[in-house]
């Protein structure tokens, strides 16, 4: 059985965290950032000093999906338009 990918995006980076479920340190809260923005996923929950945390920063840069870019502004949660170079 394939595990539903978990894709998030920060800083104009998409990235891939499905490897990284099982290691969270908050257990499954992070499944709650699916297709979304971790910085309003990290204001959400009341952890937005992930923004300056050093070691979360070297964690997502584990994960992140080369070539990608955001098009679209996260106004609208339901669609984002990326593009792969």
């Amino acid at each position: 059985m394939d595990e539903k990918k978990l894709i998030v995006f920060y800083n104009n980076k998409t990235y891939d965290m499905t490897d990284f479920i099982k290691s969270h340190p908050g257990g499954n809260i992070i499944k709650n950032a699916n297709n979304q923005n971790l910085i309003d996923i990290w204001k959400k929950f009341g952890v937005e000093f992930h923004i300056q945390n050093s070691t979360v920063m070297s964690i997502l840069d584990k994960y992140v999906i080369p070539n990608t870019t955001i098009h679209e502004p996260f106004s609208n949660h339901n669609y984002i338009n990326l593009s792969f170079k």
